[in-house]
């Protein structure tokens, strides 16, 4: 099972359904392994991501031509960070 059981990945990445399908272009989209659910707010890779992401966001119709064509983000924990 990919995920952490509470939401599925296509849920949280705006895929469900066809009717609940989100318009988020793929380089807005990352899936954090080694992350749960509940610790998503506490994990500096999912921190930088989305700081990166607000930072780029400032670059108005260039931001959006960028990520539009970006491919999806695979974020794999440090081989530290799964030793704790």
């Amino acid at each position: 099972m990919l995920g952490d059981g509470l939401v599925s990945v296509e849920s949280a990445l705006g895929e469900y359904t066809e009717e609940h399908t989100l318009a988020v272009p793929e380089g807005h989209k990352a899936i954090f392994y080694g992350v749960n659910h509940m610790n998503l707010i506490y994990s500096d890779r999912v921190h930088e991501q989305v700081i990166a992401w607000l930072l780029d966001n400032r670059l108005g119709d260039a931001h959006d031509a960028k990520y539009g064509l970006d491919s999806r983000i695979y974020s794999y924990p440090e081989v530290d960070e799964v030793a704790n």
